[in-house]
């Protein structure tokens, strides 16, 4: 039987408010480089704290139309069709609850989906990651580029944990 596990990095950009978060983007890129953007168009931009309005929402790319959060969810299943997604994100604490309202709530996701995302922060502090070595994230908070750079951060982990073993 084909092993359909695959890894998917991924990222979001949010409105945090206490008690109460937005959802503005996410982006997804599986292991095999296929990629996944979207821009929600249901968060309001006024309700935004000065920072994210200079770096986040100015920023997003007026070319994108933006989807309501049904129509992401439903292209994120299209998405990881077929797949049993491994999810990867960093410092991934409020992209996973995110992700996980995308999906309605836990009891909603498809079954084959884990109930858990891994942290690659955490993999940093587990590995003892030199710093020197973390890439550059040189558009930090476009939800897809920094699932790219995710994806890219997670593959030097992995070549770092092989060199700590052999």
């Amino acid at each position: 039987m084909k092993d359909d596990r695959i890894k998917v990095y991924f990222d979001t950009e949010f409105i945090a408010r206490p008690y109460h978060l937005e959802l503005i983007s996410i982006g997804m890129v599986r292991e095999d480089g296929e990629t996944y953007y979207a821009i929600s168009a249901e968060f309001d931009p006024k309700s935004a704290k000065p920072w994210v309005q200079q770096n986040v929402i100015a920023h997003l790319e007026p070319e994108i139309t933006p989807k309501s959060l049904q129509q992401i969810q439903e292209e994120i299943l299209l998405f990881l069709a077929r797949r049993t997604p491994e999810f990867w994100a960093y410092y991934a604490s409020f992209d996973w609850v995110l992700f996980s309202w995308l999906m309605e709530d836990f009891n909603a996701m498809p079954a084959h989906f884990p109930k858990y995302c891994l942290d690659l922060r955490q993999e940093i502090a587990r590995l003892r990651f030199p710093k020197s070595q973390v890439p550059p994230n040189q558009n930090k908070h476009n939800a897809l580029d920094d699932a790219l750079w995710n994806k890219e951060l997670h593959e030097r982990l992995q070549t770092f944990e092989k060199k700590l073993k052999s």
